[in-house]
């Protein structure tokens, strides 16, 4: 083949990965897996729809099949998280815990971690809201709070990029088989490296979203309850939930503050979601950054040994790294296929906490940015 012809092969692929992407085809083009009627039973076929898919089991972690565009029904079904806190007082708080996950393991759910009076649980979707009000019978209720996130359009956008991947390596691979000179083969085992990459990289986004549909969170937080126990108790421990609620697929902590701007790092765009500030990649990778003020008061030492505290249980491994004045944590996931979360902290002089958190989805991810955030970050917010 010659190189004209595979530079016209290369213009076609692009452009159409572009015209998918961009003219609102992600709703479409995954609509195969709507639940179709079977015409006997008149019951909808479960391994159509997300939620289907989600209540697989294991196999619904498989990789998706490299099915043809179709415009089949609409999505029936919505690919729901929920994510609930509760917060009680009781004398006898282990108890508590051992009855919550007797009850979370009846219902299908299991425990994801347990620090000193907290337990966070991972509930089956359909029975978040049994689970939620058996929880609350538990003791005295000082708090509780639910969040629900759909996450329907993210899954269908990571899915339909992943098949056109897919598909479009395949069609390389067919294409350097067919390839006559070195300098041919040469450039479409590059394209091919780098799709190679972008495959893993969704594959495992992929994942995540299949693992949050399935598995609803709660967090139950017991108050030991003592005769020492005032309103000053009570406001230090409030003064540190917002460390439990950080992380890189939420924003509500981020959002909480005012936003704080950093140079733009290279191969990112600047986003306005919300009115946070944030600076992400073609493939995932992020930056956010915000500004708060807390109390008690305290130098980033001190925030920071609170977050590692807090925070270190959740992942595999946690690792200090500097960048100017902002100290930052590197927590990696305890997944097959780990994501890397960095939390980096710097307090003013003013006793202004400034945030920032930064996303890699894998390894490769993390290769090839970071040391342009660590250097934007070093050079101190605008």
């Amino acid at each position: 083949m010659s190189l004209d012809s595979l530079k016209t092969l290369f213009g076609c692929i692009c452009l159409g990965m572009i015209v998918l992407l961009f003219s609102g085809c992600a709703k479409k083009a995954v609509e195969h897996y709507a639940p179709v009627e079977n015409q006997a039973t008149g019951r909808a076929k479960p391994a159509s729809s997300p939620a289907a898919m989600v209540a697989g089991g294991r196999d619904a972690f498989k990789p998706a099949p490299e099915m043809p565009l179709s415009s089949a029904a609409p999505v029936r079904e919505r690919m729901i998280h929920h994510d609930g806190f509760i917060r009680l007082r009781s004398p006898r708080p282990r108890k508590i815990v051992d009855d919550a996950t007797r009850m979370v393991e009846a219902r299908g759910g299991y425990v994801e971690r347990v620090d000193a009076g907290q337990a966070v649980f991972r509930v089956p979707v359909k029975a978040f809201k049994g689970v939620f009000d058996q929880l609350l019978k538990l003791g005295p209720v000082l708090e509780q709070s639910v969040r629900t996130e759909d996450i329907t359009e993210a899954f269908m956008d990571v899915d339909l990029r992943l098949s056109i991947a897919r598909n479009t390596r395949r069609r390389l691979v067919e294409l350097l088989a067919k390839a006559k000179s070195e300098k041919e083969k040469i450039r479409i085992l590059r394209e091919i490296e780098r799709l190679s990459t972008s495959i893993e990289t969704l594959s495992a986004q992929r994942k995540r979203l299949l693992s949050k549909a399935r598995f609803s969170r709660i967090t139950l937080h017991i108050e030991a309850l003592r005769a020492e126990t005032s309103n000053i108790q009570r406001e230090r421990i409030e003064a540190f939930r917002w460390i439990h609620q950080l992380s890189p697929f939420d924003d509500k902590v981020p959002g909480s503050g005012k936003p704080l701007k950093f140079d733009l790092p290279k191969g990112m765009v600047a986003l306005n979601a919300k009115g946070l500030w944030v600076a992400e990649s073609a493939d995932g990778a992020f930056l956010r950054a915000s500004r708060h003020e807390l109390q008690p008061a305290g130098d980033t030492a001190f925030w920071l040994e609170a977050v590692k505290l807090r925070l270190r249980p959740e992942y595999a491994k946690v690792q200090v790294l500097d960048a100017g004045e902002f100290k930052l944590l590197r927590m990696e996931d305890r997944s097959e296929t780990p994501f890397i979360y960095l939390v980096g902290l710097h307090v003013t002089a003013r006793n202004v906490l400034e945030l920032v958190e930064v996303y890699f989805a894998s390894s490769s991810q993390e290769s090839r940015y970071k040391e342009t955030i660590l250097a934007v970050i070093q050079g101190g917010a605008r």
